[in-house]
């Protein structure tokens, strides 16, 4: 399997596990959801970093590794925030 098609499939099921997550009925299920997620990030997340380094010339990988990492750290502390808020689960089950 090549670094693009692991990518992709990894991105398509990131978030098909999401949408399950968000409509979870109970926790039990949310719990399994982001169990799901959590493997499918362990597919895309690396395979992200291997296509960044093979189509970035040796001289800009360090700024290409950087502005990736950028993304990611913006990614993980806004991701959880755009969940609750979209889902209304943040703010006692009504819609903001």
């Amino acid at each position: 399997m090549g670094r693009r098609t692991l990518f992709l499939g990894s991105t398509l099921a990131f978030t098909l596990t999401s949408l399950a997550a968000s409509a979870a009925p109970s926790a039990e299920l949310l719990i399994l959801a982001r169990a799901l997620q959590g493997a499918a990030a362990a597919g895309m997340i690396p395979a992200a970093l291997g296509l960044v380094l093979a189509r970035t010339p040796p001289a800009r990988r360090a700024a290409a590794l950087g502005a990736w990492s950028a993304a990611g750290g913006l990614a993980a502390a806004v991701g959880p925030t755009v969940g609750v808020c979209s889902s209304g689960r943040g703010t006692g089950g009504r819609s903001s």
